[in-house]
């Protein structure tokens, strides 16, 4: 992409680069009921972690995977080829995140049931106690894993695209390509952690 950033979190039917660009990590097409009626919500790693591992109901890991980490009472679990959260409680968030390397580039992710509460997290720490995350209808930045909305927008549909770009002091989200919303602010400038958030 223009300016050497990535895309983080794509949506790439088939798993193909668009325009010459690859995704660096899921591609979101789909969801599959799973035991207790929730619903796995990412299906593959685009290109570098396709998740077409054997079932794993204890993490994320196997063949090919990224370097998880992963915070609160939920488990990232792989079921038939996909990644989903088990074992949540509804009220602490639970999340799977990955080093991208630097906190100024775009991650995206397209929400393929937004009707949970769900969400992307970016400029994150390793432990998910500072991070911001694009949530249904707001963007909200923790603090010692306290989170504090920081403005508003109209609630995401499912099959929606958000997607933030960081630069410095400046972050700007877009839904389906039309901005939403822009903030300046500096806080959690220095984490490069990026990655899923569920509740």
């Amino acid at each position: 992409m223009a300016g050497g950033r990535h895309v983080l979190f794509d949506e790439i039917a088939g798993g193909s680069p668009v325009g010459g660009q690859h995704a660096l990590t899921p591609e979101l097409t789909g969801e599959i009921p799973i035991a207790g009626g929730q619903h796995a919500l990412w299906a593959e790693m685009t290109l570098i972690d396709p998740f077409n591992r054997a079932d794993n109901p204890a993490d994320l890991s196997g063949a090919g995977a990224l370097n998880w980490l992963y915070f609160g009472p939920g488990t990232a679990t792989i079921e038939s080829n996909k990644a989903t959260f088990t074992g949540l409680n509804g009220v602490n968030p639970t999340g799977a995140v990955v080093d991208i390397g630097s906190p100024d580039k775009t991650v995206a992710l397209t929400f393929i049931d937004a009707s949970v509460e769900m969400g992307m997290i970016f400029r994150g720490d390793a432990v998910g106690q500072d991070y911001w995350v694009a949530r249904r209808s707001g963007l909200y930045i923790y603090e010692a894993g306290v989170g504090t909305l920081v403005t508003s927008y109209s609630t995401t549909s499912s099959g929606d695209r958000l997607a933030v770009v960081m630069n410095g002091s400046s972050i700007v989200l877009s839904r389906n390509a039309v901005q939403i919303a822009s903030v300046t602010d500096s806080r959690h400038s220095n984490q490069t952690y990026a990655g899923l958030w569920r509740r």
